[in-house]
């Protein structure tokens, strides 16, 4: 048997160890004395730089709001009580329970105490930063800038998560008070641009990069590499920080597009390993699959042109024969999925463990189908496997934290809502064609149907009527090539779109009120969901009623 050794510490403790007068007592070495660190420009650096995988760890790790999110979106369907996934991905919606000791506790809290607790940790490490002399400090610069960034991250994700949180930085310690979710993105986006002016540095020199490989993505980040990033995170945290379709269509696109355009142009990946820290439980669970995971038809049908999804979209949700996606084979031209004119064709296409190059999907060995009698809905033949590689080896390998598609898909969006569909429609057809599907002419509108006919993808509930499936729209093929780029990657990548696309099942909560726990620490009152913070009509018609 190997055993591996432990070369870093996964996490920063919110205190330090100090030893004691026992002659046998060992201080141990892996967890940062934050106390005296916070006398050094080394040790500044250290706290700042093990923040990100702190972060990291919180929000993959612990139950916590993804996989909830996840299930709320249709980018994962589970018929499990684990992590409130179950309850989240039923139908009708249940509203976010707040009450003390309710069922997703655990998880909803989880979040919000992860992203506070390392935004104040960045917060002290970037004072203490100002109090050490500029001539023992010679790598000030990169560490600053990289606290900023993960300021920016922690309350771009409270802000996208939680109706309200508190706010922090370095000029503003006190966190006596709640603000709502609007004013935590504005604070969010100010850090990140303070981690940009930093990075640029004096007359555009560039502070003591590159940032440490062990600080984020296991290789080095150079100043190019690092603004293009955070202008990303800067394009992603403003548009997702809606609840509603007006809200999304009131964002400052212009800004969305600057900042994509400057973005990144290549994923950026995490190089995940236990052993050092690095590691995703919410990814490798899902893809042990049998009962964990399954992708619903409601979205991944539109891939299918042989009328099935139609079919599928007729029937009644509940009485006989129910709309049960166990039966539904999809066909289509798209490369992402596996081919064959049956069900024993398309699991014989691959291998069932190792993804083909570009294949996202598996038709899972039948053997391994887990239905969901309370939700037949959302039955599937199909899992995202992309990333059971991964699971496969122990929890080791690349993953995506966000997608380069992502951020072109960001501009793409903000080009349409521009008016400016043309300029758009060539960056929705570079992953499009890449994957067999017909390229779109750029003298199309943004609500023109796109070419292919019968043959076309995405096909989508017809608007107004949702139990036949049309030929989706530009900017329907834009939604479609976002969500098949970016599914089990990032942080609940589906439920921030598709709220603010207007998609989610009529009901559904569309952000998470302060957990019960940090309101009784602060002696407020409890709240949950109120009838305002639940989503309205679907675009798709999801929800109780029609089309549902």
């Amino acid at each position: 048997m190997k055993i591996k050794i432990f070369r870093r510490a996964a996490l920063l403790s919110a205190t330090g160890l100090a030893a004691c007068g026992d002659p046998l007592s060992v201080t141990n070495k892996n967890v940062v004395d934050v106390t005296s660190a916070q006398q050094t420009a080394q040790g500044i650096e250290q706290i700042i730089g093990k923040s990100f995988q702190a972060l990291f760890v919180g929000q993959y790790n612990n139950g916590g709001v993804n996989l909830q999110a996840m299930n709320l979106s249709h980018e994962s369907s589970s018929s499990l009580g684990n992590f409130g996934m179950g309850l989240r991905n039923g139908v009708p919606r249940v509203s976010i329970d707040n009450s003390r000791a309710n069922s997703t506790a655990a998880g909803t809290n989880n979040d919000f105490s992860v992203l506070t607790r390392l935004a104040r940790q960045n917060v002290n490490a970037l004072r203490s930063l100002d109090n050490i002399p500029v001539s023992s400090a010679p790598t000030a610069g990169r560490a600053r800038a990289f606290g900023y960034f993960v300021l920016g991250y922690a309350m771009g994700n409270l802000s996208a998560i939680y109706d309200s949180s508190a706010i922090l930085t370095p000029s503003r310690t006190p966190e006596d008070s709640l603000f709502a979710a609007a004013a935590v993105n504005a604070v969010a986006l100010q850090m990140l641009d303070s981690a940009i002016a930093t990075a640029r540095g004096p007359a555009g020199a560039a502070p003591n990069f590159p940032i440490p490989a062990d600080f984020m993505t296991g290789t080095a980040i150079d100043t190019t590499q690092f603004i293009r990033m955070v202008r990303s995170f800067k394009a992603r945290f403003r548009a997702n920080i809606v609840r509603t379709p007006a809200e999304r269509a009131a964002v400052d696109w212009e800004a969305v597009r600057a900042d994509a355009a400057a973005g990144i142009t290549a994923n950026i990946t995490v190089s995940l390993d236990p052993s050092i820290g690095w590691q995703n439980s919410d990814v490798t669970t899902l893809m042990q699959f049998l009962g964990w995971h399954q992708t619903p038809y409601f979205i991944l049908g539109m891939a299918d042109t042989t009328g099935a999804y139609s079919t599928y979209l007729s029937l009644p949700i509940t009485g006989s024969p129910s709309r049960n996606g166990a039966t539904f084979l999809v066909r289509t031209p798209d490369k992402r999925f596996p081919v064959g004119d049956t069900r024993a064709a398309q699991q014989a296409f691959q291998s069932d463990v190792v993804p083909l190059s570009g294949v996202y999907f598996r038709n899972r060995p039948s053997g391994q189908d887990t239905g969901n009698n309370a939700d037949p809905w959302s039955n599937s033949q199909y899992d995202n496997f992309r990333f059971r590689p991964i699971r496969d080896a122990n929890g080791i390998g690349p993953w995506v934290l966000m997608s380069a598609v992502e951020v072109r898909m960001l501009q793409a969006e903000a080009l349409i809502r521009l008016n400016r569909t043309a300029e758009a429609i060539p960056l929705i057809n570079t992953t499009r064609t890449a994957n067999n599907l017909t390229a779109i002419p750029t003298t199309l509108a943004s609500t023109d149907p796109v070419p292919g006919a019968s043959s076309c993808v995405p096909k989508v509930p017809q608007p107004g009527v949702f139990t036949t499936a049309v030929c989706g729209s530009v900017f329907e093929a834009m939604k479609w090539e976002k969500r098949l780029e970016t599914q089990m990657t990032g942080f609940s990548q589906w439920f921030f779109d598709a709220r603010g696309w207007g998609d989610l099942p009529v009901g559904t909560s569309l952000s998470w009120p302060v957990p019960y726990q940090e309101l009784d620490s602060r002696r407020k009152p409890l709240y949950s969901n109120a009838t305002s913070q639940l989503a309205g009509a679907s675009t798709y018609g999801l929800g109780r009623g029609s089309g549902f």
